[in-house]
């Protein structure tokens, strides 16, 4: 991850990447693993995004929220996928990556759909630098589509 200066919110949004893709490589308890997160990576994380602080409360509501409604989730963005890719190709940040922001996409109707993509798309440039922040975008789209009809 290179170096920002975040908003609170941005920052959650990428800790939420990494409780997501920890739940999901050890298939521990996401309750469990919010609770580990100050002492496990907090501090690496501000540090990494040059921020002194992020919405604890955003975060948990991310974390909690997304995994409470994974299953429609993921068959969102199962079929918002191009007819060439399978969900299962799909890699585990990337997939979590968009699983959050699905999840605001859907239930956060509030932040307007361009704000939320944005922010993906940031996180994306966080993780990755090639192709994927141009697969995330039009994934992201193509759901706000479906959920906002904008």
């Amino acid at each position: 991850m290179g170096k920002f200066n975040l908003h609170k919110r941005s920052v959650a949004r990428i800790a939420a990447v990494q409780v997501l893709y920890q739940c999901a490589l050890i298939k521990e308890n996401p309750l469990q693993v919010l609770t580990d997160f100050p002492k496990n990576f907090e501090q690496d994380l501000l540090k990494e995004v040059g921020s002194k602080n992020y919405s604890k409360d955003f975060l948990s509501q991310l974390v909690l929220e997304t995994t409470q409604h994974l299953k429609d989730i993921d068959l969102m963005i199962e079929k918002a996928l191009p007819e060439t890719w399978s969900f299962n190709r799909l890699d585990l940040v990337l997939l979590c990556i968009l699983r959050v922001g699905v999840y605001e996409l859907w239930k956060i109707p509030e932040t307007d759909s361009a704000v939320i993509i944005n922010e993906y798309l940031n996180v994306t440039h966080a993780f990755y630098g090639d192709k994927e922040p141009g697969f995330v975008n039009g994934i992201l789209h193509t759901i706000s589509s479906h959920l906002r009809g904008k």
